[in-house]
């Protein structure tokens, strides 16, 4: 875990034009490693921000994109 936490900039950097919408990133898809999963949204704003949830590869995807939702609609 601590080399995706060394990493975590780079890794943001390289899919921060890509995330138009909410999306589970697995596997290759995730650039923060193959051994888990991140999901990640775009927050709303005049300016581009994604905020994300790194966690276990296997994890409730539909609770946590419904986290992430809620979150979206507050900020």
């Amino acid at each position: 875990m601590s080399q995706v936490i060394d990493s975590l900039e780079k890794a943001m950097a390289s899919i921060f034009y890509q995330i138009d919408k909410p999306k589970i990133l697995l596997g290759e898809d995730n650039p923060f490693s193959e051994t888990c999963s991140v999901a990640v949204t775009p927050l709303n704003g005049e300016s581009k921000r994604l905020l994300a949830i790194l966690g276990p590869a296997r994890m409730d995807y539909n609770r946590i994109l419904s986290l992430l939702a809620s979150i979206v609609k507050i900020s």
